[in-house]
């Protein structure tokens, strides 16, 4: 009868783990057990591929860039025995990581797909023809990065300039209205690069200004159009995934949305704060300006402003370029919509992302979250956000093809 308990076990606790630091922990063998599935021989190996795949209808073509193999033998068969007191042995190891790697990353689509695995697995050999014992366990690994230290981001300082995107567009009421004018501004810290797990503070200033019309047509009290918005749930902000890949002479770009901070009638993913002020009338040149004041009717137009502060978390794999076969980057789309066709004001930001990890960090074990895109109502994690497809080794096709390679390559000693 088979034991309840597996003679093999891993214990590797779970963590982001950077280039140029360690990993390690511990196999057990459990000798009680070890009559049952008669290993002969245990090893350990730390894994790292880049794989790209462009898919043409019913076609695939597939590249694979090694990055990271690293192996060692635990134990052999009559070399080592657990102590007097217990049934288990505690084999540890430990493996240095080199001063770069790209990081953990999975993107997919109907019409290709770029992955960076990395895999610590242990294999109990047995003898003969015996199918060995595999053990998979995926791991996350983000480039070492110390632009900023973590305790101190550099908007903490109240004097911090701010770089601002601006968008201005003509809107109209119905297809035949005056044209009104929406101006949005966009304005985050002006620093080179944003690093993970850090609230970033941004904000967005909306200004609109009617059409030119008669102030006793559109009083004060009056919904006025366009009107800004005056809560966080008519915005959408955005951060969106830009992955390339190639295989040999050809390319593949595809987009997706991997984190919404604002969405329409949704909570925000972080406090807000609205700012609006009091409308404000701005008159125009009329040569019979004097009569209409009298009368109560004077042209001009109506300016209305609101304004939203909050921040955003980034907890996605940093930008990459793996030897020019699959390159990752990023940009928040902001789109402010507006009754009418083709009223919405919509603007792209690309922004560097940057680990701003320097030693490994515990983690919590892997939950699925939905990929597109996370609920702005949730609270963002403090740990990278990966696909399930990643932690998923016996499902998809890139980590088929990368634990195809793992093969036992150590001579097998013989049992008594």
């Amino acid at each position: 009868m088979a034991p309840t308990t597996p003679a093999l076990e891993v214990a590797l606790p779970p963590t982001t783990y950077c280039s140029g630091s360690y990993v390690g922990g511990e196999v057990h063998i459990n000798f009680r057990h070890l009559q049952h599935d008669k290993y002969v021989q245990v090893w350990v190996t730390l894994r790292g591929q880049a794989r790209s795949i462009i898919k043409h209808g019913n076609s695939t073509e597939c590249d694979t860039i090694p990055l990271l193999e690293l192996t060692r033998v635990l134990w052999t068969y009559g070399a080592e025995y657990p102590p007097p007191e217990t049934d288990i042995l505690r084999l540890f190891f430990r493996f240095e990581l080199p001063s770069y790697l790209p990081p953990s990353f999975y993107h997919s689509s109907s019409e290709g797909t770029g992955a960076i695995l990395y895999c610590l697995t242990v294999v109990g050999v047995r003898p003969g023809n015996q199918s060995p014992r595999v053990i998979h366990i995926p791991i996350v690994i983000l480039p070492q990065d110390d632009f900023y230290p973590p305790s101190t981001p550099p908007w903490s300082s109240s004097s911090l300039a701010l770089q601002t995107t601006v968008k201005e567009k003509a809107v109209r009421k119905g297809l035949w209205g005056d044209p009104a004018t929406v101006r949005v501004e966009f304005s985050l810290p002006d620093i080179p690069v944003y690093p993970l797990f850090t609230p970033i503070p941004y904000t967005i200033d909306i200004t609109t200004t009617t059409a030119v019309l008669f102030r006793w047509g559109a009083g004060a009290s009056s919904s006025i159009f366009p009107a800004p918005p005056t809560t966080a749930g008519q915005f959408i902000l955005e951060l969106v995934r830009r992955t390339t890949v190639r295989v040999e002479d050809e390319e593949h770009t595809f987009e997706s949305t991997v984190t919404q901070y604002l969405g329409l009638n949704r909570l925000p993913s972080a406090s807000v704060e609205m700012d609006l002020p009091d409308k404000e009338w701005m008159g125009v040149h009329d040569p019979d300006a004097n009569r209409r004041a009298q009368s109560g009717n004077a042209r001009g137009m109506w300016v209305q402003r609101s304004c939203l502060r909050s921040s955003l978390t980034l907890d996605v794999p940093p930008m990459f370029n793996a030897s020019d076969m699959i390159e990752c980057e990023y940009f928040l789309k902001l789109r402010v919509p507006f009754p009418g066709r083709g009223n919405d004001v919509e603007l792209d930001v690309p922004i560097t992302v940057v680990s701003g990890v320097i030693e490994p960090r515990a983690r919590k074990e892997h939950v699925p979250r939905l990929q597109y895109p996370c609920s702005s109502g949730s609270p963002l994690s403090s740990e990278v956000f990966l696909p399930s497809e990643y932690w998923d080794v016996r499902g998809s096709r890139e980590w088929q093809e990368f634990t195809r390679g793992i093969k036992p390559s150590f001579a097998h000693p013989q049992r008594d």
